[in-house]
């Protein structure tokens, strides 16, 4: 009795449920569980993305920061060409160093893999040289020499950055600061270079990189310039254009 007053009822009898109620019992039920699934599933997706673009970040920051501190602190520089406007062949950053009539190059190298004909994703390599672990014989010799030594960078594997779209340094404004019309000697004096350049030089370093995550894909871009002021004392060497001397 006191029950009633309170508004509790108790089912006397045994019939159980009808088929009415079990039916809401169970619509309630698939619709609570269909709506924990979709949480589910879509804390799944953000976290799947936001841990696939903070691995991109990292993937192309440190490439980014790795090549800017190298062209930082060089004293001599090996470009390679532009291939598609997308890829670099090869970057050098370092200094070279006499020791008994031999150049030895001290530094990194930069390179990629990227294939024209297969223009998907790419990987950016490096690779650190001091001491004697590179002697590139001569001056001019020694661009030859680095892009020789770019291949088997990539061949031996030492994988800066993954997943580049594009991997782009380039001197800014080199037909203002590049003259290949003036005669010019190199270092020793006496080997011709292709003409000279003008202090200070910049490079521009320009990436792209693109990762799948489970809800698409994230792009991420970035880029940076270096001013070599009146570090680069040694004529540098670009490819299919020669070596240019630094104009005194």
């Amino acid at each position: 009795m006191l029950l009633g007053y309170l508004g509790i009822f108790i089912k006397n009898d045994n019939s159980g449920f009808s088929l009415v109620e079990l039916i809401v019992a169970i619509s309630v039920g698939a619709i609570i569980s269909g709506a924990i699934a979709s949480i589910i599933v879509i804390s799944t997706r953000m976290y799947s993305r936001e841990t696939t673009n903070i691995a991109e970040q990292y993937e192309i920051q440190a490439t980014l920061n790795q090549t800017v501190d190298s062209a930082e602190n060089a004293q001599w520089i090996a470009l390679g060409n532009t291939v598609d406007g997308i890829a670099t062949e090869y970057v050098a950053f370092g200094k070279l160093t006499d020791l008994s009539g031999s150049l030895y190059f001290e530094g990194e190298i930069f390179t990629c893999d990227y294939d024209p004909t297969a223009p998907g994703k790419f990987n950016v390599y490096m690779n650190r040289y001091s001491g004697t672990s590179l002697n590139v014989g001569s001056e001019s010799e020694a661009g030859g020499n680095i892009e020789s030594t770019s291949d088997t960078i990539k061949t031996a594997q030492y994988l800066l950055g993954e997943g580049a779209m594009s991997y782009v340094v380039s001197f800014v404004e080199e037909d203002e600061h590049f003259d290949d019309s003036v005669a010019a000697k190199m270092s020793d004096g006496v080997t011709p270079a292709a003409g000279v350049f003008v202090n200070p030089l910049i490079v521009s370093i320009c990436m792209d990189f693109k990762k799948e995550s489970m809800t698409g894909e994230i792009n991420k871009h970035v880029e940076d310039k270096v001013t070599f002021r009146n570090r680069i004392k040694r004529p540098v060497y670009l490819k299919d254009k020669g070596y240019f001397a630094p104009q005194q």
